[in-house]
């Protein structure tokens, strides 16, 4: 835990109570971990936000919208679909790299979603979709 805090705190925010929103692919697997073995509650809460950004999440999204295949779920199946540069898989600062490279694959996805209109329907659109 000591280590982990020596490395982010130069980093975090001033004056900000809790500056790191934890991210990554599949990242609750990493929250929860960390949350049971490394931190306990008080520690974990001081540093971290409780809100994270979760690729498998996004993935989801793009998924249930057909926006890309249903049988991509790991970080390399991902990779391989943006075709992106491939580096070693399950090496922190590795799987970070891609990580991110991903996320910025999947950000221009869901932008390209509002410029078609489909994330652009007023919110009574929305409504009568749902009523109907």
């Amino acid at each position: 835990r000591e280590k982990i805090e020596k490395f982010l705190l130069p980093h975090k925010i001033p004056k900000a109570k809790k500056s790191f929103m934890p991210a990554g692919q599949n990242v609750v697997f990493d929250i929860n971990y960390l949350r049971n073995t490394i931190f306990d509650m008080e520690s974990w809460e001081k540093l971290f936000h409780y809100r994270y950004l979760d690729t498998l999440v996004l993935l989801t999204f793009l998924q249930d919208l057909e926006l890309v295949p249903s049988d991509l779920g790991n970080l390399a199946s991902m990779i391989d679909y943006y075709q992106l540069k491939t580096g070693e898989f399950h090496d922190a600062r590795s799987d970070t790299k891609m990580t991110v490279q991903v996320y910025q694959k999947m950000v221009e996805s869901i932008g390209g979603l509002k410029k078609s209109g489909i994330l652009s329907s007023s919110a009574a659109d929305l409504l009568k979709a749902v009523e109907d």
